[in-house]
């Protein structure tokens, strides 16, 4: 659970970096509405449904610029809003933590707007590209960690481990307890969660057919080595450098 959940932040905090881009017709508040949908809808109903939504209403658009203080505040915003709620619910389960946990979406955009509020206005003049790099990093980090720390949990048992993340069959098998249907929903909700965003990864950061294949097959590799949120973290932190990169050499 603790390795689900902590691989979410990803989840959590790349559509709102994106809806933050300048130029973005998309408000914040989508966003909200989408994620609180998920909640009663699956994340994998909802998330291919955001990007659709985000890919129509951006197309032709060139958003590749954030704010500083735009990205400083969906950083403030999901560390408050998502880690800190994930990590009361995991510390303390047998505290209804698990209700608060499943309102992150609106936790995490409380968060954003006073950060917002209270930032200076200095802020807005500058690239945000370096911290929205931090917080991929951080993500990568903490999603690699507990990762690994589930990993250990097993004794180190490749097949036990993978039973965990893979749903082996198409369907539920049939006498399931309910906590192993509960376990093979969160196998195939994350799948297609992870999934949508690596194929919106896809989307913003390929620039040719070789590096579409570079992402995917990093995807497929990594998923399970080094955990889903820091496979898809990894693919988004390449695509901030590359356009931190891009801002540079258009500033010489």
């Amino acid at each position: 659970m603790a390795d689900f959940s902590v691989s979410l932040w990803i989840y959590a905090a790349v559509p709102f970096i994106e809806a933050y881009r300048v130029g973005s017709s998309i408000p914040s508040v989508v966003v909200l509405i989408i994620q609180l949908l998920a909640q009663y809808f699956t994340g994998a109903a909802m998330t291919p449904i955001f990007w659709i939504i985000y890919f129509i209403s951006t197309y032709k658009k060139d958003l590749t610029a954030i704010r500083k203080g735009d990205a400083d505040s969906v950083f403030f915003g999901t560390v408050v809003g998502y880690l800190l709620p994930t990590v009361a619910m995991l510390a303390w389960p047998a505290v209804p933590t698990n209700y608060v946990w499943q309102l992150f979406p609106l936790v995490v955009f409380a968060a954003i707007i006073p950060y917002r509020l209270v930032a200076s206005k200095d802020t807005y003049a500058l690239a945000g590209h370096n911290s929205v790099s931090s917080l991929y990093a951080l993500i990568f980090a903490a999603s690699l960690i507990t990762h690994l720390g589930a990993f250990a949990a097993h004794n180190f048992n490749v097949e036990s481990f993978i039973g965990d993340w893979l749903a082996p069959n198409p369907l539920p098998v049939k006498g399931s307890s309910p906590a192993g249907i509960f376990i093979y929903m969160l196998q195939w909700d994350g799948l297609y969660i992870f999934g949508s965003l690596t194929v919106a990864g896809v989307w913003l950061t390929a620039d040719s057919i070789l590096e579409s294949v570079g992402i995917i097959g990093w995807f497929a590799t990594t998923y399970l080595v080094l955990s889903p949120g820091a496979a898809v973290s990894a693919i988004f932190w390449w695509r901030e450098k590359k356009l931190e990169g891009a801002r540079k050499a258009v500033r010489k």
